[in-house]
């Protein structure tokens, strides 16, 4: 089996009818079947960082990282609402721990 190297990505992920836009840091792995831990990255309410730094060291500790935009926020589509937040949050993580390398 061949090493997975260290990568970050784009992804788009659906909340309340909106497309939010997310990072997804994964760490290098040993082999494309290993898992890592993940972390999901919730920044501040509408959040004025991206915290790309902390996502990095997360992926180079050997976490996978997510990041994403709360509707409304940072170029994700839909209207931004302190209501709509557990929403986003849920679906990002439904996201997350969908992906195969992401150990549950």
């Amino acid at each position: 089996a061949m090493e997975v190297p260290p990568d970050v990505c784009s992804v788009k992920i659906t909340s309340g009818g909106s497309t939010l836009l997310a990072r997804h840091f994964s760490p290098r792995m040993p082999k494309a079947e290993t898992k890592a831990p993940a972390v999901l990255m919730l920044h501040g309410i509408p959040g004025t960082e991206q915290n790309w730094d902390v996502a990095y060291a997360l992926r180079d500790a050997g976490f996978h990282c997510l990041v994403f935009h709360y509707r409304g926020c940072w170029g994700s589509e839909g209207n931004y609402s302190i209501a709509g937040l557990p929403e986003d949050i849920s679906n990002a993580l439904q996201w997350l721990l969908a992906q195969e390398s992401v150990d549950t």
